[in-house]
């Protein structure tokens, strides 16, 4: 029988308050303590909680070159039944059994672990285990005797950082950097979000995982003392869901963002509820239902206004940036303007670099398409700088393929052609084939 653990509180590692050094630290310091563990404890259980999808690929990398000649069994949970006795079993010796991508079927994982949790100490193994900080509540939550044995809990926040990122020129000046829309915008500003998207392996499973929050939901929303804080994430995770599906459902996702600031609303966490509201306004306007996204930003902005600490202040900041993208979009340069000195002086008050580099380079933009070259070439050359200070190569060839394209969109195509070859370039240096081609098609037709 599975033993709820009441009370018991995960303290989240992912927040806006690390910076990338501080991040790149955590996970330097946790993949060496990992290995460590892994290679003197046979019978070890270790969980490693991250983010990014991306990061657990070459934390997982990283981590088998460390415990060679040691064994590491890379196995996603994705069509495999949950079962950590019958996967051990499969396996000689005692490697590294390093399980991850659960989807929707972490409490089925747990349900094995709590009931072979003496079993499995008979059987040599060393099982790594791979969990979003939600999955970790769970795992805590529902299989709280394993979870109590675990032999170490190890953090990877953040997104894909590089520090090896040499300078890039265009027509001789200093490096550009990016974020894409057209070679895809990031989700906001300061680059994070409230809690990580679900991982997803396939259509299915992302369907699976739907139907499976919808239940929940109902079943949640049913209660005679509703959970609203439980409500708010699984709206907010659903809401993840949509907005990363091929293609995107901007509008469901901007509903169901809707959905989780109303819930947080009602257990009065209002931070929550205000970086709810800012994402429900970027869902629309990646849906361009600008009139919607705009009062979604100006709530959001209210509601962040009502503290005075820093992550409130870089909340506003994200707001107004995003508030600016819309207004220039709309054509409204002088208001679109102020709006990014606004959030570009809360940015630069709070230190938060990737921010500060995203509202130069959008400033750039509208320079560069009021026909002031030199000085959007200039904001171009100080976002790149800080982009690469911070270690955030992709964001180099985005913006400036962003320049590109949005002089392609001004119907200057000839003169989009330099951002756009540079674009490609950088983004074939960086293993992303397919936006290098992208980029490279629309820089020859003109």
């Amino acid at each position: 029988m599975l033993v709820a653990a009441p009370d018991l509180e995960i303290q989240p590692i992912f927040n806006t308050e690390l910076s990338p050094a501080e991040i790149l630290e955590i996970r330097s310091s946790s993949l060496k303590r990992l290995s460590t563990l892994l290679r003197l404890v046979e019978g070890g259980w270790a969980l490693a909680v991250y983010e990014s999808g991306s990061i657990r690929e070459q934390m997982e990398e990283g981590l088998g070159k460390r415990i060679a000649p040691l064994p590491l069994r890379s196995l996603s949970l994705v069509g495999r039944t949950p079962d950590p006795l019958g996967l051990i079993g499969a396996e000689s010796g005692a490697p590294v059994l390093s399980l991850h991508s659960f989807a929707n079927r972490i409490a089925d994982f747990c349900g094995f672990l709590d009931v072979q949790r003496e079993s499995l100490a008979r059987h040599p193994h060393r099982l790594l285990i791979w969990a979003t900080p939600y999955e970790q509540r769970i795992l805590a939550q529902t299989a709280p005797n394993f979870y109590s044995r675990l032999s170490g809990i190890f953090h990877f926040p953040g997104g894909l950082f590089a520090t090896d990122t040499a300078p890039v020129a265009l027509n001789g000046a200093p490096a550009h950097s990016a974020a894409p829309r057209e070679a895809a915008q990031p989700p906001s500003s300061s680059g994070a979000r409230r809690r990580p998207y679900l991982p997803v392996a396939h259509s299915r499973d992302r369907q699976q995982q739907t139907d499976y929050l919808l239940r929940r939901l109902r079943t949640l929303q049913e209660e005679k003392r509703p959970d609203f804080a439980t409500i708010g994430d699984s709206w907010y995770d659903l809401a993840g869901l949509h907005e990363t599906d091929l293609p995107n459902r901007w509008g469901e996702a901007e509903a169901a963002y809707g959905e989780a600031a109303r819930a947080y609303a009602q257990c009065g966490n209002t931070l929550a509820e205000a970086e709810a509201r800012y994402q429900a306004g970027d869902a629309a306007m990646r849906n361009y239902t600008h009139a919607a996204a705009l009062a979604h930003f100006d709530s959001a902005l209210r509601l962040y206004r009502f503290y005075d600490e820093r992550s409130a202040r870089l909340g506003e900041a994200n707001v107004l940036k995003a508030q600016g993208d819309v207004l220039y979009f709309l054509k409204k340069t002088d208001e679109a303007l102020a709006k990014y000195e606004l959030a570009l002086a809360l940015f630069q008050a709070v230190g938060a670099r990737l921010g500060e580099a995203n509202v130069l380079a959008a400033q750039g933009q509208v320079e560069l398409i009021g026909g002031n070259e030199q000085q959007a070439d200039a904001m171009l050359a100080q976002a790149v700088a800080i982009y690469q200070r911070i270690g955030d190569r992709y964001s180099v060839p985005a913006q400036i393929g962003n320049y590109g394209w949005a002089l392609r969109r001004a119907d200057r195509k000839k003169d989009a052609v330099p951002y756009l070859r540079k674009a490609a370039e950088l983004f074939e240096i960086i293993g992303l084939d397919d936006y290098a081609k992208r980029h490279l098609r629309a820089a020859d037709d003109f």
